[in-house]
């Protein structure tokens, strides 16, 4: 029996029905439809290659004695802990003092205000809750697509089909992921500068 990966779903399973045009009070087939979210939702994080609803995360990163650390996840909503040890205890007086450093948080980014972290092979240690606690509407309705997708695929047993002619006509299916998904997932991809 499956259910809402209630950490990464992007939309309800009421959601989901009123988009696909379901009732509400149908639910012999809320597992598949549970199953068609958590994969629209998963493949748009894979996508993404970050949390899109917010949760948290800790991450180590090397200290190379620069004073800032780009982040492996954004938006940040916010920073919990920041410690650079070279002794690796992250014990509190290693401690960053939220004062001592600016979190960009579009950019996903931290420099400390007068310092420099420590030399040393995962030497930071930052806890952060990134991505968003509202969901930006273009992301969910990409998710709300491609659930749809899914499962008008499975519904109309279309599975590995792109077309089919027969005496009501010809007809065309997505194969794969629609272009306006692809847009989206585009529009958010992490830039990358070489």
């Amino acid at each position: 029996m499956s259910s809402l990966d209630t950490s990464n779903n992007l939309f309800s399973l009421a959601e989901f029905k009123e988009f696909v045009g379901v009732l509400s009070t149908y639910t012999t087939e809320d597992t598949k439809f549970e199953d068609y979210i958590n994969a629209a939702s998963w493949y748009l994080k894979q996508a993404l290659d970050r949390p899109i609803k917010a949760q948290a995360v800790t991450e180590y990163h090397d200290g190379v004695g620069s004073d800032r650390i780009f982040l492996k996840h954004y938006p940040v909503m916010s920073v919990a802990s920041l410690y650079s040890d070279p002794d690796y205890t992250f014990d509190s007086s290693h401690l960053i003092a939220a004062a001592d450093y600016k979190t960009y948080t579009d950019e996903g980014y931290i420099v400390l205000v007068s310092d420099a972290f420590d030399i040393g092979p995962r030497v930071i240690q930052v806890t952060y809750r990134a991505g968003w606690d509202t969901i930006p509407y273009d992301i969910k309705l990409a998710g709300l697509e491609y659930a749809a997708l899914l499962y008008e695929k499975f519904k109309n047993h279309r599975i590995g089909l792109t077309s089919v002619t027969d005496s009501s006509g010809s007809r065309s299916y997505f194969a794969e992921i629609p272009k306006s998904v692809e847009n989206v997932v585009k529009s958010y991809r992490k830039k990358v500068i070489a």
